[in-house]
């Protein structure tokens, strides 16, 4: 996961700020898309840890852009619950994030491992990247396209390759 801090004029972020160059690594200019009085800034990614939750088949609540938090999920009782599985899902290490690579006008990294859960008897639809460094705020909701079950099994979810036009988390 990644913490993205203003470095120059902390707290000046507007929500229609986007990903304009990838510096370096550790760094990125952003800009304005339309609105807003933000104006280019360097920021830096932190080495944050990141989890993958996993939102169970039959769940209640309704999730997408409006969901930013894993309570969220736990709030209305969605998130998967048996053999296997612990509350809070997948945790990756801080710093698993593959470091940050640009291709033309495009930045994309994503955790560098694939999320599994061994010994398990899962039922699940879908699930909630966040970072649990950055008070377990939601980074991107996953719907599986269906349901996913594993009995006494092991459930392995395959990351994309990581690149332009592939990768989890990409800024286009």
């Amino acid at each position: 996961g990644m913490l993205v801090s203003d470095v120059t004029n902390a707290g000046d972020i507007p929500a229609t700020t986007y990903v304009s160059t990838l510096l370096s690594s550790t760094s990125v200019k952003i800009d304005k898309v339309m609105t807003g009085s933000h104006v280019g800034d360097t920021l830096n990614f932190k080495g944050d840890s990141v989890a993958f939750a996993l939102i169970k088949q039959g769940y209640t609540g309704t999730y997408g852009s409006a969901n930013v938090n894993y309570s969220d999920i736990t709030g209305a009782s969605d998130e998967v619950s048996g053999t296997g599985y612990t509350a809070g899902g997948f945790v990756w290490a801080a710093g698993a994030m593959t470091t940050p690579a640009a291709s033309g006008t495009q930045a994309y990294c994503q955790p560098s491992t694939n999320p599994s859960w061994t010994s398990a008897t899962i039922d699940c639809r879908g699930g909630m990247l966040y970072n649990v460094t950055q008070l377990n705020k939601a980074i991107c909701i996953e719907s599986f396209g269906g349901e996913q079950k594993v009995t006494a099994g092991t459930l392995t979810l395959l990351l994309p390759t990581n690149g332009a036009g592939t990768s989890l988390l990409q800024v286009n």
